[in-house]
C-alpha cells in the first residue's frame, strides 16, 4: 500500500484483475449519514419553496421509502442518465479518472475497491425516481465510481416517486 492509505496503481489493476463481476455483500446504508443527503435533494430540488419542517417531513418519508425497498440491480439505461453523479463517464479499468474523481470530493475510493474485492459488507448507493421522472444519486456516488472502475453491475436502493 502506498502513503496514506491510498493504493497505487499497480495494486489498483491487481485487483481489478482479481475481481470477479458480482458483488453481493450489501448491508444497511447509515441512514443518520445519508438522511443529510436526503434532506439537500428535499430542500434544493423537490420542495425548495417549503418550510424547512414541510422539508423535514418530506425528507423523512423519503428515509421510511428507502428502508423498505430490496436492493435492485441497476442497469446502464438508468446509470446512463443518473443524476448528481459521474460515476458513469468512468470507463471499465479508468482508476485513474475514478481516483481524481474521488480526490476532488476528499474520498477514497481505493478502500472501498478493496472492500469490494474482499466482498466486506457495503451499503448500496441510493437512487431516487423523481414526480418528474429522473433520476438522481442520493447517496454512494464512490461506490458507484468504483463499481464502474471495476466493470461490476452494482446493486441500489430505488425509490420511485414517479408512480
Amino acid at each position: 500500500m502506498s502513503v496514506r492509505g491510498q493504493l497505487s496503481m499497480t495494486e489498483v489493476l491487481r485487483i481489478y484483475s482479481e475481481t470477479s463481476s458480482t458483488y453481493t455483500n450489501y448491508t444497511q446504508p447509515n441512514w443518520e449519514d445519508e438522511f443529510g443527503e436526503m434532506e439537500r435533494e428535499v430542500s434544493e430540488n423537490l420542495l425548495p419553496q417549503g418550510t424547512p419542517e414541510e422539508q423535514k417531513q418530506v425528507a423523512l418519508r423519503m428515509l421510511s421509502d428507502f428502508k423498505n425497498v430490496p436492493p435492485q440491480p441497476l442497469p446502464d439505461n438508468i446509470w446512463s442518465q443518473l443524476q448528481n453523479t459521474d460515476s458513469y463517464s468512468i470507463p471499465v479499468g479508468g482508476f485513474d479518472q475514478a481516483k481524481a474523481l474521488a480526490d476532488e470530493y476528499e474520498r477514497d475510493i481505493g478502500a472501498i475497491i478493496s472492500m469490494i474485492q474482499s466482498n466486506a459488507p457495503l451499503p448500496p448507493p441510493q437512487i431516487l425516481r423523481r414526480p418528474d421522472g429522473q433520476y438522481t444519486l442520493i447517496g454512494g456516488n464512490t461506490r458507484l465510481m468504483a463499481f464502474r472502475a471495476l466493470g461490476i453491475q452494482p446493486k441500489v436502493l430505488v425509490v420511485d416517486w414517479a408512480k
